[in-house]
Protein backbone atom coordinates (compact mmCIF):
# COMPACT_ATOMS: atom_id res chain seq x y z
CA UNK A 1 0.00 0.00 0.00
CA UNK A 2 1.55 3.34 -1.07
CA UNK A 3 2.62 5.77 1.58
CA UNK A 4 0.04 8.58 1.78
CA UNK A 5 1.59 11.94 2.85
CA UNK A 6 0.29 13.46 6.04
CA UNK A 7 -1.69 16.67 5.65
CA UNK A 8 0.25 19.68 7.03
CA UNK A 9 -1.54 21.60 9.75
CA UNK A 10 -2.96 24.98 8.70
CA UNK A 11 -4.97 27.72 10.32
CA UNK A 12 -7.81 27.40 7.81
CA UNK A 13 -11.18 26.01 8.77
CA UNK A 14 -14.69 25.69 7.43
CA UNK A 15 -15.39 29.35 8.17
CA UNK A 16 -12.88 30.35 5.45
CA UNK A 17 -15.47 29.59 2.78
CA UNK A 18 -17.75 32.39 4.00
CA UNK A 19 -14.98 34.75 5.10
CA UNK A 20 -14.30 36.61 1.81
CA UNK A 21 -17.86 37.93 1.40
CA UNK A 22 -18.17 39.19 4.99
CA UNK A 23 -14.67 40.65 5.20
CA UNK A 24 -15.08 42.45 1.87
CA UNK A 25 -18.30 44.09 3.04
CA UNK A 26 -16.67 45.06 6.32
CA UNK A 27 -13.60 46.43 4.59
CA UNK A 28 -15.64 48.49 2.13
CA UNK A 29 -17.46 50.00 5.10
CA UNK A 30 -14.16 50.96 6.76
CA UNK A 31 -12.87 52.65 3.60
CA UNK A 32 -16.12 54.54 3.05
CA UNK A 33 -16.23 55.55 6.72
CA UNK A 34 -12.75 57.06 6.49
CA UNK A 35 -13.76 59.04 3.39
CA UNK A 36 -16.91 60.28 5.13
CA UNK A 37 -14.79 61.41 8.08
CA UNK A 38 -12.56 63.31 5.66
CA UNK A 39 -15.58 64.99 4.08
CA UNK A 40 -16.92 65.99 7.52
CA UNK A 41 -13.55 67.48 8.44
CA UNK A 42 -13.56 69.56 5.25
CA UNK A 43 -17.12 70.72 5.97
CA UNK A 44 -16.05 71.75 9.46
CA UNK A 45 -13.01 73.66 8.15
CA UNK A 46 -15.21 75.39 5.60
CA UNK A 47 -17.86 76.24 8.21
CA UNK A 48 -15.23 77.97 10.35
CA UNK A 49 -13.84 79.77 7.27
CA UNK A 50 -10.40 78.27 7.75
CA UNK A 51 -8.22 79.56 4.94
CA UNK A 52 -5.52 77.64 3.01
CA UNK A 53 -2.05 78.12 4.44
CA UNK A 54 -0.33 77.73 1.08
CA UNK A 55 -0.88 80.44 -1.51
CA UNK A 56 1.06 82.61 -3.89
CA UNK A 57 2.57 82.30 -7.35
CA UNK A 58 4.58 79.35 -8.58
CA UNK A 59 8.12 80.01 -9.70
CA UNK A 60 8.99 80.13 -13.37
CA UNK A 61 9.14 76.72 -15.00
CA UNK A 62 7.23 74.96 -12.20
CA UNK A 63 4.07 73.17 -13.32
CA UNK A 64 0.91 74.01 -11.39
CA UNK A 65 0.32 70.29 -10.88
CA UNK A 66 3.56 69.98 -8.91
CA UNK A 67 1.70 70.85 -5.70
CA UNK A 68 -0.62 67.86 -6.16
CA UNK A 69 2.36 65.59 -6.73
CA UNK A 70 3.94 66.88 -3.55
CA UNK A 71 0.69 66.15 -1.68
CA UNK A 72 0.49 62.61 -3.09
CA UNK A 73 4.14 61.88 -2.36
CA UNK A 74 3.83 63.25 1.17
CA UNK A 75 0.84 61.03 1.88
CA UNK A 76 2.59 57.94 0.47
CA UNK A 77 5.69 58.57 2.58
CA UNK A 78 3.54 59.18 5.65
CA UNK A 79 1.61 55.92 5.26
CA UNK A 80 4.53 53.64 4.35
CA UNK A 81 6.30 53.42 7.74
CA UNK A 82 3.31 52.14 9.69
CA UNK A 83 1.34 50.36 6.97
CA UNK A 84 2.78 46.95 7.95
CA UNK A 85 4.00 47.50 11.50
CA UNK A 86 1.02 49.23 13.07
CA UNK A 87 -1.06 47.03 15.38
CA UNK A 88 -4.19 48.94 14.35
CA UNK A 89 -4.19 47.90 10.70
CA UNK A 90 -4.05 44.18 11.55
CA UNK A 91 -7.68 44.28 12.61
CA UNK A 92 -8.94 47.39 10.85
CA UNK A 93 -6.93 47.99 7.68
CA UNK A 94 -5.72 44.49 6.84
CA UNK A 95 -2.26 43.01 7.38
CA UNK A 96 0.34 41.99 4.81
CA UNK A 97 1.55 39.42 7.37
CA UNK A 98 -1.76 37.57 7.06
CA UNK A 99 -1.45 37.66 3.26
CA UNK A 100 2.10 36.26 3.35
CA UNK A 101 1.12 33.49 5.77
CA UNK A 102 -1.82 32.50 3.56
CA UNK A 103 0.44 32.47 0.48
CA UNK A 104 2.93 30.17 2.23
CA UNK A 105 0.13 27.84 3.32
CA UNK A 106 -1.29 27.84 -0.21
CA UNK A 107 2.12 26.90 -1.66
CA UNK A 108 2.36 24.00 0.82
CA UNK A 109 -1.11 22.79 -0.14
CA UNK A 110 -0.34 23.12 -3.85
CA UNK A 111 2.75 20.96 -3.31
CA UNK A 112 0.52 18.39 -1.61
CA UNK A 113 -1.86 18.46 -4.61
CA UNK A 114 1.05 17.78 -6.97
CA UNK A 115 2.31 14.97 -4.73
CA UNK A 116 -1.10 13.29 -4.64
CA UNK A 117 -1.51 13.76 -8.39
CA UNK A 118 1.84 12.09 -9.09
CA UNK A 119 1.04 9.17 -6.76
CA UNK A 120 -2.38 8.70 -8.41
CA UNK A 121 -0.79 8.72 -11.87
CA UNK A 122 1.87 6.24 -10.75
CA UNK A 123 -0.70 3.90 -9.21
CA UNK A 124 -2.91 4.03 -12.30
CA UNK A 125 0.10 3.40 -14.56
CA UNK A 126 1.07 0.33 -12.51
CA UNK A 127 -2.42 -1.12 -13.05
CA UNK A 128 -2.77 -0.50 -16.78
CA UNK A 129 -4.26 -3.63 -18.33
CA UNK A 130 -5.10 -5.26 -15.01
CA UNK A 131 -7.73 -4.85 -12.36
CA UNK A 132 -7.13 -2.99 -9.11
CA UNK A 133 -6.87 -5.15 -6.04
CA UNK A 134 -9.08 -4.09 -3.09
CA UNK A 135 -6.00 -2.68 -1.34
CA UNK A 136 -4.90 -0.74 -4.43
CA UNK A 137 -8.42 0.60 -4.98
CA UNK A 138 -8.57 1.73 -1.35
CA UNK A 139 -5.21 3.48 -1.74
CA UNK A 140 -6.43 5.19 -4.93
CA UNK A 141 -9.60 6.42 -3.22
CA UNK A 142 -7.60 7.74 -0.28
CA UNK A 143 -5.21 9.58 -2.59
CA UNK A 144 -8.05 11.10 -4.62
CA UNK A 145 -9.85 12.16 -1.45
CA UNK A 146 -6.69 13.74 -0.01
CA UNK A 147 -5.99 15.50 -3.31
CA UNK A 148 -9.53 16.95 -3.32
CA UNK A 149 -9.14 18.22 0.26
CA UNK A 150 -5.86 19.93 -0.61
CA UNK A 151 -7.42 21.50 -3.71
CA UNK A 152 -10.29 22.82 -1.60
CA UNK A 153 -7.80 24.33 0.85
CA UNK A 154 -5.90 25.96 -2.02
CA UNK A 155 -9.14 27.56 -3.23
CA UNK A 156 -10.03 28.68 0.30
CA UNK A 157 -6.59 30.20 0.91
CA UNK A 158 -6.67 31.92 -2.49
CA UNK A 159 -9.98 33.55 -1.54
CA UNK A 160 -8.49 34.59 1.79
CA UNK A 161 -5.53 36.22 0.02
CA UNK A 162 -7.82 38.09 -2.40
CA UNK A 163 -10.04 39.23 0.47
CA UNK A 164 -7.20 40.45 2.68
CA UNK A 165 -5.59 42.22 -0.27
CA UNK A 166 -8.89 43.97 -1.01
CA UNK A 167 -9.13 44.93 2.66
CA UNK A 168 -5.83 46.74 2.45
CA UNK A 169 -6.57 48.39 -0.90
CA UNK A 170 -9.96 49.80 0.11
CA UNK A 171 -9.06 50.85 3.64
CA UNK A 172 -5.76 52.48 2.74
CA UNK A 173 -7.49 54.28 -0.13
CA UNK A 174 -10.02 55.59 2.40
CA UNK A 175 -7.24 56.58 4.80
CA UNK A 176 -5.13 58.34 2.17
CA UNK A 177 -8.21 60.04 0.72
CA UNK A 178 -9.02 61.43 4.16
CA UNK A 179 -5.45 62.70 4.48
CA UNK A 180 -5.58 64.04 0.92
CA UNK A 181 -8.74 66.07 1.55
CA UNK A 182 -7.27 67.78 4.58
CA UNK A 183 -3.91 68.35 2.92
CA UNK A 184 -5.44 69.72 -0.27
CA UNK A 185 -7.78 71.98 1.70
CA UNK A 186 -4.76 73.78 3.12
CA UNK A 187 -3.09 74.05 -0.29
CA UNK A 188 -4.68 73.91 -3.75
CA UNK A 189 -7.23 71.72 -5.50
CA UNK A 190 -7.13 70.26 -8.98
CA UNK A 191 -9.82 72.57 -10.34
CA UNK A 192 -7.86 75.59 -9.18
CA UNK A 193 -4.75 74.30 -10.93
CA UNK A 194 -6.52 74.20 -14.30
CA UNK A 195 -8.01 77.67 -13.84
CA UNK A 196 -11.57 76.72 -12.93
CA UNK A 197 -13.57 78.28 -10.12
CA UNK A 198 -15.73 75.97 -8.05
CA UNK A 199 -18.97 77.59 -6.89
CA UNK A 200 -19.97 77.50 -3.23
CA UNK A 201 -22.45 74.82 -2.23
CA UNK A 202 -25.52 76.57 -0.84
CA UNK A 203 -28.77 75.47 0.72
CA UNK A 204 -31.69 77.89 1.10
CA UNK A 205 -29.35 80.80 0.53
CA UNK A 206 -26.87 79.58 3.16
CA UNK A 207 -23.38 78.50 2.16
CA UNK A 208 -22.74 75.05 3.59
CA UNK A 209 -19.48 74.37 1.76
CA UNK A 210 -17.13 76.82 0.10
CA UNK A 211 -15.95 76.05 -3.42
CA UNK A 212 -12.41 75.41 -2.24
CA UNK A 213 -13.73 72.79 0.19
CA UNK A 214 -15.58 70.98 -2.61
CA UNK A 215 -12.41 71.13 -4.69
CA UNK A 216 -10.48 69.67 -1.75
CA UNK A 217 -12.90 66.74 -1.39
CA UNK A 218 -12.73 65.77 -5.06
CA UNK A 219 -8.98 66.32 -5.32
CA UNK A 220 -8.34 64.51 -2.03
CA UNK A 221 -9.93 61.31 -3.35
CA UNK A 222 -7.79 61.56 -6.50
CA UNK A 223 -4.59 62.34 -4.61
CA UNK A 224 -5.38 59.58 -2.11
CA UNK A 225 -5.34 57.02 -4.92
CA UNK A 226 -1.61 57.66 -5.39
CA UNK A 227 0.69 59.28 -7.89
CA UNK A 228 -0.03 56.92 -10.81
CA UNK A 229 -3.75 57.80 -11.21
CA UNK A 230 -2.87 61.43 -10.62
CA UNK A 231 -0.23 61.29 -13.36
CA UNK A 232 -2.71 59.74 -15.80
CA UNK A 233 -5.32 62.39 -15.03
CA UNK A 234 -2.86 65.25 -15.36
CA UNK A 235 -1.63 63.85 -18.68
CA UNK A 236 -5.20 63.72 -19.98
CA UNK A 237 -5.93 67.29 -18.86
CA UNK A 238 -2.72 68.59 -20.37
CA UNK A 239 -3.42 66.86 -23.69
CA UNK A 240 -6.92 68.34 -23.74
CA UNK A 241 -5.50 71.77 -22.96
CA UNK A 242 -2.90 71.48 -25.71
CA UNK A 243 -5.53 70.37 -28.21
CA UNK A 244 -7.72 73.32 -27.27
CA UNK A 245 -4.88 75.78 -27.62
CA UNK A 246 -3.88 74.31 -30.98
CA UNK A 247 -7.46 74.70 -32.19
CA UNK A 248 -7.58 78.31 -31.06
CA UNK A 249 -4.24 79.05 -32.71
CA UNK A 250 -5.40 77.62 -36.02
CA UNK A 251 -8.37 79.94 -35.94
Amino acid sequence: MPNVPTQPSTTTNQNDQSQPEHVTMYEAAVGILLIVIGILIVFALSAFNVKPVISGTLGAGIDVFAVLYIDAQFIERLVEPFSDSSTVNKDLLGSSEVINQAKNQMEDQQDMVNTYRNKITSLQTDHVGREFSPEAKQSLNQLQDSKKKSEDKVDSLNKKIDTETMRRVISFWGLTSLMGMVLVYFSVGIFSTIGLTVADLTLAGTTILHGHGLDAIITGVIVGAGTKPLHDLIGTLQKSSSSGNSGNSSN
